[in-house]
């Protein structure tokens, strides 16, 4: 409990015993402020909100970059990371950096969120960095150092849904064309991207040590992560509900391959045991060094304009939509697809690729005019009478 005395100079000093069992004291000019801070301090005492009064001045920049404080205990991909980064500089910092953790408002947080949608942002990327700071201050409110969460009912721009465009997925021609465009060291990159649906960095950070040329299968447990700042790395594929999954390579795919080793030996890099352990990257870039993410976003925009492909393909991801939509219209089965996709549900892989799948009026019809191929042949050979 808090206990109040008075001092020599007549000033009414409170003291109590912190969470982190220090003795803690301030004083206040009179005796009823005193008497105001103490019930404060032990109604935060109750409800196990009470820090000590440095953590009570903390300010929330202080709160995510101090030694072992927020930023670092997240666990996050080098993506995410990176998304984080980008925001802090940009909107929390300038904005919230220097406030104090314990005196933000829900007023000046909704004043925030007009100013950046009057600014002209984009409504989900206003919510993207609201959502960032609750997350900082949910985590001070379960440390300790909050005492309530201030931004709740905070009214966001409204996010109209986008108008549903059907998948757009190149051609095969349209595939040979982009082939054709880009470097020669990177025409192998095209082919394997469109043969075997990988995503971007899952192709980049293919290796010889997970293709097996004489079973013709290729091993996808890893990609490439080429952070803004620090040295490329592997790390898990995307979806973690599915970390491994074993894809045929065709013939075809497997000469390709063997030419492009050929004349582009692969590049030793390393990796820690976690991440599968050392591998000879079969991608590499001019410099022969491991193809990072903006290489790869520059190639395909100077390739694509050469190849004359429509603006709505997705970059190399479209080429992974060409694997996977071959195999829809090949007729393979649903769950099959997924597998191959690297999808964690099969509800994924069917509202990912909506209206590439045979409707199920045409597969009917066709059954029923299958086992009933034969009854206009032995109505025929009955005659008329």
């Amino acid at each position: 409990m808090a206990s109040i005395d008075k001092l020599p100079s007549g000033r009414f000093r409170v003291r109590w015993r912190g969470p982190d069992n220090r003795q803690h004291s301030e004083s206040r000019a009179s005796k009823a402020d005193a008497e105001a801070l103490r019930r404060r301090i032990e109604r935060d005492l109750d409800d196990g909100f009470l820090t000590s009064p440095a953590d009570r001045r903390i300010t929330i920049s202080e709160y995510v970059n101090r030694e072992g404080g927020w930023l670092a205990s997240q666990a996050w991909r080098t993506s995410t990371r990176d998304n984080f980064d980008s925001q802090w500089r940009a909107h929390l910092e300038p904005r919230w950096g220097h406030v104090a953790v314990r005196s933000v408002r829900r007023t000046e947080v909704q004043g925030w969120v007009n100013e950046l949608s009057a600014a002209g942002l984009a409504p989900g990327t206003v919510a993207g960095v609201y959502k960032r700071l609750v997350q900082i201050l949910r985590a001070a409110h379960l440390d300790g150092v909050l005492p309530r969460q201030p931004v709740l009912a905070v009214t966001l721009p409204e996010q109209r849904p986008a108008a549903t465009q059907p998948l757009q997925v190149p051609t095969l021609e349209q595939v040979k064309a982009m082939a054709d465009a880009v470097p020669d060291r990177y025409e192998a990159l095209v082919w394997t991207c469109a043969t075997l649906g990988l995503r971007p960095g899952e192709a980049v950070g293919l290796t010889i040590e997970r293709v097996d040329f004489l079973r013709e299968v290729a091993t996808i447990d890893r990609q490439l992560v080429t952070p803004a700042n620090g040295a490329p790395r592997f790390g898990p594929v995307k979806t973690r509900a599915v970390p491994s999954r074993e894809l045929p390579v065709p013939p075809e795919l497997v000469e390709r391959l063997a030419a492009h080793l050929s004349t582009y030996p692969a590049i030793e890099t390393d990796a820690p045991a976690e991440a599968g352990g050392p591998g000879s990257l079969i991608f590499s870039n001019a410099a022969a060094q491991p193809i990072a993410r903006s290489t790869l976003a520059t190639t395909w925009q100077k390739a694509s304009k050469k190849a004359e492909l429509p603006e709505g393909l997705r970059g190399w991801h479209s080429l992974r939509h060409f694997a996977i939509t071959r195999l829809i219209g090949a007729g393979v089965n649903p769950d099959y697809v997924r597998q191959f996709a690297g999808h964690s549900t099969l509800t994924e892989t069917l509202n990912t690729y909506t209206g590439w799948w045979p409707s199920d009026a045409d597969n009917a019809r066709e059954a029923l005019s299958a086992a009933l191929g034969g009854l206009s042949d032995a109505s025929a050979g009955l005659g008329c009478v």
